[in-house]
């Protein structure tokens, strides 16, 4: 699991002018009203979180002593003798929720990585095995929340892919979770919206707006006139 000096190309704990100009370098290379490839926008946005998380002394600091705790190692899945699988995965993002409203630097990047590290196949694969379909349906609703937040990363697809074992085949969310993964993977597809207006660049709104008060006058005139 990356963290974040991985993501700008660096080694870890690098010095913060090498941050700052690393981070000039990759803004160019993949800023999206620059790079047009699918992925930039995800790639830029992982760049952007984790300068955040570097950009001074303080941060930096505060991040190279949370990777000193090992907090940022790749976690693996030991079911529980005591715990449901779907007990378990509430007790995970409950602290997530928690660790989010306790943490101010808490961001997209990491809640990315807390998530694949919970979402593993493993984990999905222990959990179909052990789980009633209503423990399924409630973890594939909750995980959805999440993923919802990080949909612009890939980890999104990752995990999306790995909860399709918990959904039957031809059901709703089984549809959903397909839906889902096509739409963070092409990304101008990800909204759709039925109101033929918004699609209209806002110049050729306003000149449709003054074709119609132009018509509307001439309407008006002529029934000034004739209408007498």
């Amino acid at each position: 699991m990356s963290n974040y000096y991985q993501v700008l190309g660096l080694p870890k704990y690098a010095a913060l002018e090498e941050v700052k100009t690393q981070y000039r370098k990759l803004v160019k290379l993949y800023h999206p009203d620059v790079n047009k490839n699918p992925s930039a926008k995800s790639e830029f946005l992982a760049i952007q979180e984790a300068y955040e998380a570097l950009e001074s002394e303080e941060l930096k600091l505060a991040y190279d002593r949370k990777l000193k705790k090992g907090n940022q190692k790749k976690r693996i899945y030991k079911p529980s003798r005591t715990a449901r699988p779907s007990i378990r995965l509430k007790r995970q993002l409950n602290q997530i929720r928690l660790d989010i409203g306790n943490d101010p630097s808490f961001g997209h990047f990491e809640l990315a990585q807390r998530l694949q590290a919970i979402f593993t196949a493993d984990f999905i694969h222990y959990f179909a095995a052990n789980s009633t379909e209503i423990e399924k349906t409630e973890a594939i609703v909750l995980a959805l929340e999440f993923i919802h937040v990080i949909r612009a990363d890939a980890a999104a697809i990752d995990i999306l892919y790995n909860l399709l074992p918990l959904s039957k085949d031809d059901s709703k969310l089984r549809e959903e979770l397909v839906q889902r993964i096509n739409q963070y993977k092409y990304p101008m597809f990800e909204e759709e919206d039925d109101d033929l207006w918004s699609i209209i660049p806002t110049k050729y709104r306003i000149y449709t707006l003054l074709v119609f008060f132009g018509l509307f006058v001439l309407i008006f005139i002529i029934e000034s006139i004739f209408g007498r």
